[in-house]
Parts: structure tokens; C-alpha cells; sequence
């Protein structure tokens, strides 16, 4: 594109143009930079992401902004999804619309790298969840929507759920709807404290018909907050399921499955701990008479998965409940991790947490909780993304 504005300057001085055009000054990209917006501009051409950032590296001000919007615009997605990032942790608000026209456009891959760069900065980047649901809302749904990107449009309403914003509410509320069959979507329900009468029939729909898989039968109950019977229902099945781990160590449930033994028992356990995972994480947004009595009961049994678990809601949710459980059963490393976490996210509660360990392990949690944040809990939970940010008040 630089190249092209170059001829028209040229062409107009070699047909005779006014003085004062031919003296015009002619503003060429740096060849590096040029190289970076033809990779941009080409979809699939590949791209050395160590070369974008020492080409932005050596622009400055006014000058690197704009070679970062063009390279946002572009066609090519890993370009895009490289440089927004890059965008997103340095705060340009301003961007914030590109990036999102973007991100409607790309993969459900990138579009979930988005939405975990918002939960850091969500003050400034809330535009692109909103620009998720917005196009969701009105594109037309296939057969492939079922899968992935169903899930991030249920991230993308929960990340506008912990905002606490009324005029999100009804967005999120609007996937119950067009999005039904998702657990994110009723988990995004229930952390907004949303729910009307069309809303509230389909999520006893959902979570009545036992055909449906267990998690988002929980999710939908969940959100029925006020409806007793669902209560019960949601606090009966994290319970079951509890009750079925956590006395055991994740490794006898674990270990069979990477030992490739015969399937059987074992290999059920290992598919049915990994989807109880995921479900647990509703204890975030659960009542909290039932979330604390399951919480504080079983963070402290054997199985160190539902240990990590318990222990992110309760450091969340009740972080001086949390200083005064019994923590002398934690996996290696897991009471520092969460004395991070608290800190992190409760400084008011984290006086004198010092104490309670080494100086050299608790530095070794807060870089970890500073580096991961979102993942602290782990692969298996994604549910409990968009809380670790901004978790219910």
C-alpha cells in the first residue's frame, strides 16, 4: 500500500502538477515495517513473530500506534491475534473496536486468546466480548457452532457477567435463548444474577431432562437461584460427585489411563473426574450457604485436583474462611500458590500470610499467580476463567 501511494506522487510530478505538489514529501515504510504489512495483508503467509515485536520495539509514539493498527486490520490472523495482543498489554484502549471487528472474523482458537487477554484488562477491552455476543446474536448458527465456538461465546458472556455492568445483563441473559445448550451460558447467568420468566423455563427445561449431560444440568440449576428445588438439585450433584473423588488420590484414577492398562472401571473414572472438574467450578457461582458447606467439607480430602478446586473458590469467594481451614492435607505447593491467589486478588485479607511459609516459596506462588493468573487452577478448569479477575462479590 506505501508503494502504490509512492506512484501516484511520481505520476503527478511527471505530468507537469503545480510547484508546490512537487515538493510533497514522500513517507516510506521502513523496510522491515513494509515486509511486516505485506505478511498482514497476505492470509496465510507465515509470520516470525520474534521479527513483529523488534520492528515495534524500534518505532515509537504516534508512529508505532499507527504500524500496529494496520497490522491489526490486516487479513493475516496470526498477525492480528500476535500484534492485539501485544495491544491488550499495554493498556491501548483505543484499539479496542479494531481489535473486536477482528475477532468476529477469526477462529474460536483466537477469539478465546482475546478473551483471556480482556480478563486482565476487561475496563478497556469489554467492546470485544460485547462484539462476540453482538455478532452471535445475529449470525446465522451451524451444526460446527456446537463445538468450540459455542464455548467461547459462553467465555466471551462470562467475562461480561463479572463486570457487574446492568447494561450487559441482557445480552448474557440472551444466550439462554440462542445458546442453550451450553454450560457457559447458564454458569454467565448466574454470575450475573440474571434471569427472567422465558429464561428461568428453559433452565428447568435443561436441567429436568436427563438426557443432558450432568454438567450443564448443574449450570442450569445453578441459575435458578430462587427456585429451591434446583438449589437442591445442584448442591445433590457437586456433592455425588465429591463424594465419589475426593478421598482418592488423583494418581490411582490417573495413573491406570497413562499406564495404558485395559479399559474398564479406571479409564470411566479418569473421563468422568475430568468432566466433574469443569462442574465443580459452579461452586463460583452456587448459593452460598450450599458453596461454603461443599467447599470447606471437602478442600481438604485426598484427591489434589478437587483440592485446587475447592481451594481457588474458597480463596475467591471467603478468603478469611479460607486462612482458617485446616490446610496440612494441600498438595506440595498448593497452600502458597493459594496464599498468592489471595493476595492477588483480597490484599485487605493478606496480612501476615508470611508467616505461614517459606519467604522463597511464597515468592516462587506470587510468580506464578503473576505470570498465569487465569490458569492458576489448572488445564481442566476453564470454568473458572472469567473469575479469578473480578470474582463474585
Amino acid at each position: 500500500m506505501f508503494a502504490g501511494g509512492c506512484c501516484v506522487v511520481l505520476a503527478a510530478v511527471m505530468v507537469g502538477a503545480p510547484p508546490a505538489a512537487q515538493n510533497v514529501p514522500v513517507t516510506e515504510a521502513p523496510a522491515p515495517l513494509a515486509r511486516l504489512l505485506d505478511a498482514a495483508a497476505a492470509p496465510r503467509m507465515p509470520v516470525d513473530y520474534t521479527e513483529v515485536f523488534r520492528v515495534l520495539a524500534a518505532l515509537s509514539g504516534n508512529e508505532r500506534k499507527e504500524a500496529m493498527r494496520k497490522l491489526i486490520g490486516g487479513r493475516n490472523d496470526y498477525m492480528t491475534g500476535i500484534v492485539a495482543g501485544q495491544a491488550m498489554r499495554e493498556g491501548y484502549a483505543d484499539m479496542a473496536g479494531l481489535i473486536a471487528s477482528r475477532a468476529i472474523e477469526m477462529g474460536p482458537g483466537d477469539q478465546a486468546g482475546f478473551l483471556e487477554g480482556v480478563t486482565h484488562r476487561r475496563d478497556l477491552f469489554a467492546e470485544i466480548p460485547r462484539a462476540l455476543l453482538r455478532w452471535w446474536d445475529t449470525t446465522e448458527k451451524t451444526s460446527a457452532d456446537a463445538g468450540s465456538r459455542l464455548s467461547v461465546i459462553g467465555l466471551a458472556a462470562m467475562v461480561l457477567a463479572s463486570m457487574d455492568t446492568e447494561s450487559d445483563k441482557p445480552a448474557v441473559l440472551g444466550l439462554a435463548q440462542s445458546a442453550p445448550s451450553s454450560g457457559l451460558t447458564w454458569i454467565a447467568i448466574a454470575r450475573a444474577r440474571a434471569m427472567n420468566p422465558a429464561a428461568a423455563r428453559l433452565a428447568r427445561r435443561v436441567y429436568r431432562d436427563e438426557a443432558n449431560e450432568t454438567g450443564l444440568r448443574v449450570a442450569a440449576a445453578a441459575a435458578l437461584q430462587e427456585d429451591p428445588e434446583a438449589r437442591r438439585f445442584a448442591a445433590s450433584q457437586v456433592e455425588s460427585f465429591l463424594r465419589r473423588f475426593a478421598d482418592r488420590p488423583s494418581g490411582y484414577v490417573i495413573g491406570p489411563v497413562l499406564r495404558a492398562e485395559p479399559a474398564g472401571t479406571d479409564s470411566r473414572d479418569f473421563g468422568d473426574l475430568l468432566g466433574g472438574l469443569n462442574m465443580l467450578s459452579i461452586l463460583m457461582v452456587m448459593n452460598d450457604e450450599d458453596a461454603s458447606r461443599l467447599t470447606t467439607q471437602y478442600v481438604g480430602k485426598a484427591n489434589e485436583l478437587t483440592q485446587m478446586v475447592c481451594a481457588t473458590v474458597a480463596v475467591l469467594r471467603w478468603p478469611k474462611k479460607f486462612l482458617e481451614l485446616d490446610q496440612s492435607r494441600f498438595a506440595d505447593g498448593l497452600n502458597e500458590q493459594m496464599l498468592a491467589l489471595l493476595e492477588a486478588h483480597h490484599p485487605e485479607d493478606a496480612v501476615g500470610i508470611e508467616s505461614r511459609t517459606t519467604r522463597e516459596r511464597l515468592e516462587r506462588a506470587r510468580q506464578q499467580v503473576h505470570t498465569l493468573d487465569a490458569r492458576v487452577a489448572g488445564g481442566p478448569f476453564m470454568y473458572l476463567f472469567a473469575y479469578l479477575v473480578a470474582p463474585p462479590k
